[in-house]
């Protein structure tokens, strides 16, 4: 299923838990994320590269 970027505060609200964690994209940032876990709880995500490692790596920013 694919999912909208967010834009909106009304557009984060509209995504609701499933069985799997999944990430949701936001408009005009494409290294920042919202992860939505199966028990509600809503977190950002950001996507970096760093320094030392060639890996990509995400860090949480916090919860929503």
């Amino acid at each position: 299923m694919e999912r909208k970027a967010i834009s909106s505060d009304r557009s984060i609200s509209s995504h609701k838990p499933e069985d799997k964690k999944y990430f949701v994209a936001i408009k005009n940032h494409p290294k920042l994320f919202l992860m939505v876990r199966p028990t509600g709880t809503k977190s950002w995500m950001y996507r970096y590269y760093p320094p030392s490692s060639p890996k990509q790596s995400i860090i949480s920013i916090g919860i929503y």
